[in-house]
């Protein structure tokens, strides 16, 4: 975490009223004061009438994330880090929210641009209203928590991401009515030989319960190009471009 510049407890101390204000400053900032759609970039990204990021064919139906919707994902950083990368790269504004041991060294290894990113490591007593605020001006939030939302704590939150153009995927967070219930482990990688070389692709199992369709389960692969390539992104690269390509400089991320 030291590595990418995340610091934590840049909230500590603000009341209220102080902490959003923060927040909203660093989503203006990133956003160039236009919110999530206030360029091309978000348009681009609306893939079809349901208005789906558009990260992938195959991660679009294993994760499904979609605008003035909620995700929830019951863990596997690996995939997390995935979508960020790919959604960094398509010029898309994501925020995370109370993960500050995630790797975003390995999102930018993969091709992820930090600069994109607004990262809450700490986010005090009020996560939900700090993601309240991201999702009013990001076109992706990550809350990472462990809590159970009721309906009426749940209200406020709900209300303003259908009102905006961000999707939400909550890890560990339980929410009213979701879009989609997802689950995902590591299965298996490659990359290392006789005690030597690196993890180059990790397979990540990933079991989907989306509202309306019959649960489905896949295997993605996920890593750097080449002959051990995620075969989601063979599929999807002439049309999208592979979020694994050639390296370039990460930016910095925009930690509150």
């Amino acid at each position: 975490m030291d590595r990418t510049g995340v610091r934590g407890g840049e909230l500590t101390g603000l009341d209220r009223a102080g902490t959003i204000a923060a927040l909203r400053e660093k989503v203006a900032a990133l956003s160039g004061g236009a919110g999530a759609t206030g360029g091309s970039i978000a348009d681009a990204a609306v893939a079809d009438a349901a208005h789906t990021l558009g990260l992938g064919a195959r991660l679009d139906a294993a994760l499904p994330l979609a605008r003035g919707a909620v995700t929830e994902l019951d863990g596997c950083a690996a995939l997390v880090a995935e979508a960020l990368a790919r959604a960094t790269a398509a010029g898309l504004s994501v925020g995370v929210i109370g993960w500050p041991e995630l790797s975003f060294a390995g999102v930018a290894e993969v091709g992820g641009e930090l600069g994109r990113v607004v990262a809450v490591p700490r986010a005090g007593a009020e996560p939900a209203a700090v993601a309240g605020v991201l999702v009013d001006g990001l076109d992706l939030v990550v809350w990472r928590g462990a809590r159970e939302l009721t309906p009426r704590a749940a209200r406020p939150l709900l209300a303003r991401l259908r009102g905006g153009t961000a999707a939400l995927l909550a890890v560990g967070v339980r929410v009213p009515s979701p879009l989609a219930r997802v689950s995902a482990r590591v299965t298996g990688f490659d990359g290392l030989g006789r005690g030597a070389g690196r993890i180059r692709v990790l397979e990540v199992g990933v079991r989907t319960v989306a509202r309306g369709a019959a649960p489905r389960s896949t295997v993605l692969r996920l890593g750097d190009p080449g002959p051990l390539a995620d075969a989601a992104r063979g599929a999807d690269a002439g049309a999208e471009g592979a979020v694994g390509g050639a390296r370039r400089p990460a930016g910095r991320l925009r930690a509150v």
